[in-house]
């Protein structure tokens, strides 16, 4: 039985390094480093300033980002809602200037990037859009 030389030795282990490598970027949602969870955009549509607070419960337990937006001013919470084996459902909460004005019901069957858009200090939508 021939030994494997150094050369060939040092091959197959850069061989088996890539491919496990390669095997744990792939559960990654994209490869690029990216999970794949939901995210969610919340904007301000109203001309007043507006602190907010946005909380997501669901199978995977609570999440909460919030945000002090201006006027027509917005920002992302990436991987805010995360994909499970299976369709789930969760609830987005809203609070608007320490007052809940917002509870909505879904259910993740598939990525979905999640606009909340404050009208006002009262008012507050939300919607899915499927984007992929």
């Amino acid at each position: 039985m021939a030994l494997l030389s150094r050369r060939e030795a040092l091959a197959s282990g850069v061989a088996t390094l890539t491919l496990l490598t390669t095997g744990c970027l792939g559960g990654l949602g994209n490869g690029l480093g990216n999970s794949g969870n939901p995210e969610v955009r919340l904007h301000n549509g109203d001309t007043a300033q507006h602190e907010a607070k946005v909380v997501a419960t669901g199978d995977f337990g609570s999440r909460t980002e919030s945000a002090v937006l201006g006027p027509d001013e917005d920002t992302l919470f990436e991987n805010f809602i995360p994909r499970l084996d299976y369709d789930h459902q969760f609830t987005i909460i809203v609070t608007v200037d320490g007052d809940e004005v917002s509870t909505t019901e879904h259910t993740l069957q598939e990525w979905r990037q999640y606009l909340i858009e404050i009208e006002d200090s009262e008012t507050v939508s939300v919607e899915g859009e499927v984007t992929r």
